[in-house]
């Protein structure tokens, strides 16, 4: 028997094959990077440091653009968005955010994204509320009310409807103001929710105070 050989034929019997990595496509390994940086962004974020935080989404943002695919782009471009743009509120940085959370709402818009919508229209609503911005705030109030009154969302609706009477109270228009907290406090009864009522509540009663009509001021607050 020729043992070199049979030793030979054993070898490769138990030789394992190499297995070689698949080389990823460029589009891949953009995808790869802009999650690694959108994650790293997250841990930045949950940690309180939202500078740093700001700089791996904007880098994620950017990798996830190069990789292509408008559907999956899109739907990254609002997250990345909304969380630059909720990052520079925690950092003061309220004007910086606006821009972040006016695009978030585009492409929300174009997805047809009712709920995107809603959260882009609120943290709008927010920032234009901090800065002083009331009738741009009132603006995004209207917008949100529409957008529940089409989901027949009545607990929401309420909700706004007593944010929109504080904004024109705040602008000096009291009987718009009584009016819309009084349409908020009947709706929420309707519905009976306790939380929404009592904002209606006191809001009615703070227009009632600034309209001068202390007696029904202090039947509400």
């Amino acid at each position: 028997m020729d043992t070199s050989w049979s030793s030979e034929i054993r070898g490769k019997r138990h030789r394992r094959p190499i297995l070689r990595p698949r080389m990823l496509k460029p589009s891949e390994q953009y995808r790869a990077e802009a999650i690694h940086w959108h994650t790293l962004g997250d841990t930045y974020n949950a940690l309180g440091m939202a500078h740093r935080a700001l700089v791996c989404y904007k880098r994620s943002r950017s990798l996830a653009q190069k990789a292509g695919e408008p559907e999956s782009q899109r739907e990254n471009d609002w997250t990345v968005l909304t969380k630059v743009g909720k990052a520079y509120q925690a950092l003061g940085q309220t004007r910086c955010a606006i821009s972040y959370h006016v695009d978030s709402l585009h492409i929300a818009r174009i997805m047809g994204d009712t709920e995107r919508q809603l959260e882009a229209l609120l943290h709008l609503s927010i920032v234009y509320n901090t800065l002083g911005y009331i009738h741009h705030a009132m603006a995004c109030y209207l917008q949100r009310l529409s957008l529940y009154r089409k989901q027949g969302d009545r607990v929401s609706e309420a909700l706004v409807l007593a944010d929109l009477g504080r904004g024109y109270d705040t602008l000096g228009n009291i009987d718009e103001a009584i009016d819309l907290c009084e349409q908020s406090l009947v709706l929420a009864r309707e519905i009976r929710n306790r939380r929404t009522e009592s904002i209606a509540l006191t809001f009615l009663g703070m227009a009632y105070g600034h309209f001068g009509d202390v007696g029904r001021m202090q039947n509400y607050v």
